[in-house]
């Protein structure tokens, strides 16, 4: 019969995914058996890592039968093939499928395998620890690219403009997925056709972490009404205008709204080139001659302005000026005492 002695060669073997069946050698009396003629073989735990049992049972001229164990450890991460897909910058950190695998069987991510990311943001060469669990065993390090986008990728909105009378920059929006890209880091901006009403052309080229270009169109649209206020009801002339549009579909031009405040850019302009050496007064000269020329080309763009609306209305409230009740109230600050209001409607008095 088969004897313990009688059985050999059933050593440690290593996870595979599949049942692991070694045949062991059996001989008796010198004479080396052959596996389904003269024995059986059977298994009980083993597939998963620990002690697997084999029996071997005789058959045909042989009889009696043999336990024996072995052992199943998990596979060595530098034993299996680690793939990395192909990886673009997508403004987050860049998580692409790892594939750990062992000849057809493939691992399983948390289960068999956990993944520690670095340096996977930016495009340049990010790395993954592949670290073994249960299945696998050790850890190992793979790099992989993250490569540019193509601005194409991404999703582009232009905003419509309103004439201004000079160079219109349209509102651009670009995202990559849930992030907001900025401009100037990863793309920029050039114009074309973008001063006067009709259709306008911006360009959005990718930089940094992105690639190509894409141009797109949007409308400058030619404005109706010009409105006439004081600065004190801005808030109400924007309602104004919004009603105006809903309701009516006109556009209305609001200069504060496209232009700033004149009296903002002489204070940029005066605190840089008026300012005497002490830098607490300003030069009597140079301030009047800032101001006539600030003066002069705010008066300009008015005109211009209004003379391509069709009609001019004036936003008359009590912040309005009122030449009668304030001109003796300067240091009234609820009141707007700007000749600009009444430079507006002189300009458009028959």
């Amino acid at each position: 019969g088969i004897s313990a002695t009688a059985v050999s060669g059933t050593g440690n073997k290593v996870y595979t995914g599949s049942a692991i069946k070694p045949v062991p050698a059996v001989k008796v009396g010198g004479r080396t058996l052959k596996n389904g003629t003269d024995f059986t073989v059977s298994y009980k735990n083993n597939t998963e890592p620990g002690t697997a049992t084999l029996k071997v049972t005789g058959k045909g001229n042989y009889s009696g039968s043999v336990s024996k164990t072995f052992k199943i450890t998990a596979r060595a991460i530098n034993d299996v093939e680690v793939t990395v897909p192909d990886t673009v910058f997508t403004g987050e950190q860049v998580r692409p499928d790892v594939v750990v695998s062992y000849g057809s069987y493939q691992f399983i991510n948390n289960s068999d395998y956990t993944l520690s990311f670095k340096d996977n943001v930016n495009i340049g060469t990010a790395s993954v620890v592949v670290t073994g669990k249960n299945h696998l065993s050790g850890s190992r390090t793979v790099t992989f690219p993250i490569e540019k986008a193509d601005i194409s990728s991404t999703e582009i909105a232009v905003k419509d403009a309103t004439f201004t009378g000079s160079a219109v920059k349209s509102g651009v929006d670009v995202k990559l997925g849930n992030v907001t890209l900025k401009e100037g880091t990863h793309y920029t901006l050039s114009y074309k056709n973008n001063v006067n009403a009709g259709t306008a052309q911006v360009t959005i080229s990718g930089k940094g972490s992105l690639e190509g270009a894409v141009t797109k169109s949007f409308t400058i649209a030619k404005a109706d009404i010009f409105i006439s206020h004081s600065h004190k009801d801005i808030e109400k002339v924007k309602a104004f205008a919004g009603w105006l549009k809903e309701k009516f579909g006109l556009i209305a031009f609001i200069d504060s709204c496209v232009w700033g405040y004149c009296d903002d850019l002489l204070k940029l302009i005066d605190d840089r080139f008026c300012k005497h050496q002490d830098g607490k007064t300003y030069d009597y000269k140079l301030r009047n001659y800032t101001t006539s020329h600030v003066h002069t080309m705010l008066s300009a763009a008015l005109l211009d302005m209004i003379d391509r609306t069709e009609c001019l209305i004036f936003y008359n409230t009590p912040q309005s000026i009122c030449l009668k009740d304030e001109l003796n109230k300067v240091d009234n600050t609820e009141k707007t005492l700007s000749p600009w209001i009444y430079c507006e409607l002189s300009l458009v008095e028959d």
